[in-house]
């Protein structure tokens, strides 16, 4: 639906104030005969402004003219201000207290990964050491051996005798 022609309202409260207008309005004038009550405060589907008719829909906002004009929003005191400021900060707080939580957990888990890390680095590297000391003794005996293979018969070793 083109709603060029309609007037525009950016919020919902100046559609109603709007709203009273056209209702005195027509009521002082007679024009319309009893039509204004029909009249509510919609927002359109195609321009998300907020306008004046007879709306299909259900979700239209009837107008009570015994309501008079929509209400403004409260002003706050300044009270209620600092209050408000209070309960603020301390929601804040508690919310950089809860991630401060998330990273020190983050960094404790980092550090046991890294210790695990290590503790199965030296494991290994011991293991390896373990190898390659049995592969010394191994070539050390096979030397050995063959040292005492080469050796003429005659010559025996002295732990023989």
């Amino acid at each position: 639906m083109h709603c060029g022609d309609k007037i525009k309202h950016e919020t919902k409260i100046a559609a109603e104030n709007a709203l009273a207008e056209a209702v005195r309005k027509y009521k002082r004038t007679g024009r319309g005969g009893k039509s204004w009550k029909n009249l509510n405060v919609y927002q359109c589907h195609t321009c998300r402004f907020w306008h004046l008719g007879r709306s299909r829909d259900n979700t239209a906002v009837k107008f009570n003219p015994r309501a008079g004009l929509a209400e403004q929003p409260k002003i706050l005191s300044t009270g209620e201000l600092r209050r408000k400021l209070a309960r603020l900060a301390e929601s804040w707080e508690r919310r950089d207290d809860h991630v401060r939580k998330q990273r020190l957990a983050a960094f404790k888990a980092i550090i046991e990964a890294d210790k695990q890390v290590q503790t199965r680095d030296d494991e290994r590297r011991r293991i390896q050491q373990a190898k390659f000391d049995e592969i010394i003794d191994s070539v050390r005996l096979a030397a050995e051996i063959v040292r005492n293979l080469q050796r003429p018969e005659n010559e025996l070793p002295q732990d023989d005798l």
